[in-house]
């Protein structure tokens, strides 16, 4: 409650400094890039002030808004710029993610058909009579079993078992091919994709700084030349009218390259 309070007062002393509701949710003032931030503030502190309201007017469970609460820790990466700079190179490279989840979706299914064939209702069975949760009786379950050795779980007990069945002697082969192909070479792949887009994202910014920076220096460089020709033409109108009224004979205009 004490930070539900705290949020709530934040929210409604940036309302107020930045103008109104408008500039705080999509302009964000002087500084534009908070919008987002805003917003995001904005949704976390409406839903829970609706949980609380809802929840103890009514009695509603609405448990879900609560939820919302926990995006809350998304608030460090305000302070964080190296953190935001590695999820920017996660999301940016979830494209070239599916495309190497795809293939790796495809060895499981290959290995899975595989395991089916070689170690099907052949590993022993537990005291109770019940094969081991980890096996290759089902495509399902071989699926799974697949999946949690690529997560690194009880990948040796699956092997020993493996090894008691009557293909036990191809085992090592099946085995060593399948981590071979998705631990090492498919989740380094994964592994470089992300370093990738992490370097493009420093690259990316220093050419928009670049370009950023090009465009001011054309932008000064353009408004000294207006001043600069203003200047010398009001310079020449106040010589000629001087000229003109003390009777002296005016200082003639430089020639342009042209009339040269």
């Amino acid at each position: 409650l004490v930070f539900t309070v705290g949020f709530t007062a934040e929210m409604m002393f940036k309302i107020i400094g930045l103008g109104g509701v408008y500039e705080y949710v999509l302009v964000g003032g002087e500084f534009r890039s908070r919008s987002a931030w805003n917003r995001f503030d904005g949704v976390v502190v409406l839903a829970t002030l609706a949980d609380l309201a809802l929840g103890r007017s009514i009695g509603l469970n609405l448990s879900l808004l609560r939820v919302f609460r926990v995006f809350r820790v998304v608030r460090v990466l305000r302070k964080n710029p190296d953190l935001v700079k590695l999820l920017e190179a996660v999301i940016t490279s979830l494209a070239s993610m599916m495309n190497l989840l795809a293939f790796m979706a495809i060895v499981i299914v290959v290995f899975a058909i595989l395991g089916m064939q070689m170690f099907g209702a052949g590993f022993p069975l537990e005291p109770n009579g019940l094969p081991p949760r980890a096996n290759f009786d089902t495509f399902g379950d071989s699926m799974l079993t697949l999946f949690r050795m690529l997560a690194g779980g009880g990948t040796w007990d699956i092997f020993f078992q493996a090894l008691e069945s009557k293909q036990g002697w191809m085992a090592p082969f099946y085995f060593t091919a399948y981590n071979v192909f998705n631990t090492y070479i498919t989740l380094n792949f994964l592994v470089v994709i992300i370093l990738g887009k992490f370097a493009m994202t420093d690259e990316e910014k220093a050419r928009r700084r670049a370009e950023r920076d090009a465009a001011m220096l054309a932008r000064q460089q353009k408004m000294r030349k207006g001043k600069g020709s203003k200047g010398v033409s009001r310079t020449t109108q106040l010589m000629r009218v001087g000229g003109a009224s003390t009777g002296a004979i005016p200082t003639p205009e430089p020639l342009t390259p042209e009339e040269e």
